[in-house]
């Protein structure tokens, strides 16, 4: 999704004149994405000046990331249900 960096934009427009869809409107002087009406062909991001408009990338965790991820949260399980075991314990004296 092509997004805007509001303190590289000045609001020239030129993002909302080339956007096929009229996606782009200047608000108070900054470019705004209607990201429902955006199709991502990203004319605006080729043709700011200022490359005010970027395409916002997500990380993408590699498998062995993925792995240790969850060994880690398993491991923080663990301890919190041992946790309410020993509450639950404590309640019932």
């Amino acid at each position: 999704m092509p997004e805007v960096d509001l303190s590289l934009c000045v609001g020239c427009g030129l993002c909302s004149r080339v956007c096929p869809q009229g996606a782009i409107s200047i608000i108070g002087g900054k470019a705004y994405i209607d990201q429902s009406r955006c199709i991502k062909c990203l004319e605006c991001m080729r043709t700011c000046p200022r490359g005010a408009i970027k395409v916002k990338t997500e990380k993408v965790l590699s498998l062995e990331e993925l792995k240790n991820t969850c060994q880690i949260l398993d491991e923080e399980l663990r301890e919190i249900f041992e946790k309410l075991d020993k509450l639950e314990v404590r309640q019932k004296r």
